[in-house]
């Protein structure tokens, strides 16, 4: 089954894709009937390559911008069971550690079972300054991809961004759209050194890619000199401690 072949049919391709994909959430791949072959071409999701539009520099899969509804609730991966997914949209940024490396590891079935919400928020892997740099280029690769194949396959989805150093600013927007409604977690910022760094980065952010909004995962906070509207999803951690609960 190739990607394309969701997008040749009358039907959505969300819909042709619920009905082609395996009980497990998983395309059937083409000439690999024998367990030991599926498994070794599904290795590391490199299955998922063979159609993607890369980036000229890194590799990483080109995606789309999303500039539909953004009259959605927001509801934490954690949580997913408790919703029906009517009107609502699925976000990684809470325990992003946990459940982003889970959707990578399983990305197809993951995928399936978001199907009943009506749009997701791109797996935030996340940018580490104490990190070498060809792991954060392998952060950023694993969020292209889900993200690519999340949109190949009809769903709706937020791209996320994220960044670390003021260096990583030289290659984390690649393979971002531009104009396009954008998410970033702004949970963090622990002192004036982090905000400032944070902001010079939003500035950044929307000097390369000239986003048409962002939301942003955390308190309200005002950047100066951004032209870009910006709108909050509360965040776990500050909605516990406004009511003393950690």
């Amino acid at each position: 089954m190739r990607i394309t072949d969701l997008h040749d049919t009358l039907f959505p391709p969300k819909e042709m894709y619920l009905l082609s994909c395996e009980q497990n959430g998983r395309l059937p791949l083409i000439d690999c009937t024998k367990r030991h072959y599926a498994s070794k071409a599904r290795y590391e999701n490199l299955h998922l390559m063979d159609e993607v539009v890369q980036t000229p520099l890194y590799g990483f899969p080109v995606i789309q911008p999303y500039n539909g509804t953004t009259d959605f609730e927001a509801i934490a991966y954690g949580k997913r069971n408790k919703h029906s997914g009517k009107g609502q949209f699925v976000h990684f940024f809470a325990d992003d550690y946990t459940w982003a490396n889970a959707i990578w590891n399983r990305m197809e079935q993951t995928l399936y079972h978001l199907r009943k919400f009506d749009g997701m928020f791109a797996p935030d892997f996340s940018i580490y300054i104490d990190r070498p740099k060809g792991f954060n280029l392998m952060q950023l690769f694993k969020n292209r991809l889900v993200t690519f194949h999340a949109q190949s396959i009809g769903y709706n989805v937020i791209p996320t961004v994220s960044f670390g150093d003021v260096d990583s600013l030289g290659y984390c927007f690649e393979g971002l759209p531009n104009k396009s409604v954008l998410g970033i977690c702004g949970t963090g910022l622990e002192n004036q050194s982090h905000r400032l760094h944070w902001e010079y980065g939003i500035c950044a952010l929307e000097e390369m890619k000239q986003p048409t909004l962002l939301i942003v995962y955390g308190e309200p906070i005002h950047v100066s000199g951004i032209q870009t509207p910006m709108i909050f999803i509360p965040d776990e951690h500050s909605k516990f401690h406004r009511h003393g609960k950690i």
